[in-house]
């Protein structure tokens, strides 16, 4: 277990049968979840990445049980399960909630605009990145997870000089500023 995650759900009777990380980095629960602060089993629960509660989130406003989870392109969540009712309105099977506190998902993410080439490499591996997400830099780790390159990026062409590495698999990550991340596997022959 790691223990710098302290669930604020610990010690309570839940059923969680959904979770997904929200593009905020929050972790959103579905499914039948019992907290002594609410009337009422609750479909939703909100945590931070640390574990603690994201109270931003009205937890309360959907009572119920939730079975699926899914964040919408402009950051709406779906959710699907047995709702007792939303605010004054019945609901029982799927409802869309709007969060201001969830980031939109940009429609086009990096990775399908960064290239990485010759795989298996020899002495030189060329990328083609995303100028439009800022690549900020790039690290090459080895198949332990250590890392053995990093190389801070200006330009959408880079070339990675890897003959100094011995033969291997390593794994390409590539650091965006907007978009995120771009992850690939390499061989170095």
């Amino acid at each position: 277990m790691d223990a710098t995650f302290n669930s604020s759900l610990s010690g309570s009777i839940n059923d969680i049968v959904a979770a997904l990380i929200q593009p905020n980095g929050r972790i959103l629960l579905g499914g039948y979840i019992v907290k002594s602060s609410q009337p009422q089993p609750l479909a939703l629960a909100r945590l931070f990445a640390d574990g603690s509660s994201d109270t931003s989130l009205d937890q309360a406003l959907l009572a119920g049980s939730a079975s699926t989870l899914s964040v919408q392109p402009n950051g709406a969540l779906l959710v699907g399960g047995d709702f007792n009712s939303i605010g004054n309105q019945q609901y029982f099977s799927l409802v869309r909630l709007l969060d201001a506190n969830v980031l939109h998902v940009s429609a086009v993410q990096p990775a399908s605009r960064t290239e990485a080439w010759p795989v298996p490499t020899h002495d030189q591996l060329h990328l083609r990145l995303d100028a439009a997400s800022k690549p900020k830099h790039v690290e090459l780790h080895d198949a332990l997870g250590r890392l053995v390159l990093r190389q801070a990026v200006s330009t959408a062409e880079v070339n990675l000089d890897v003959a100094a590495l011995p033969a291997g698999v390593y794994i390409l990550k590539v650091q965006y500023a907007l978009g995120g991340s771009f992850t690939r596997r390499v061989i170095r022959e």
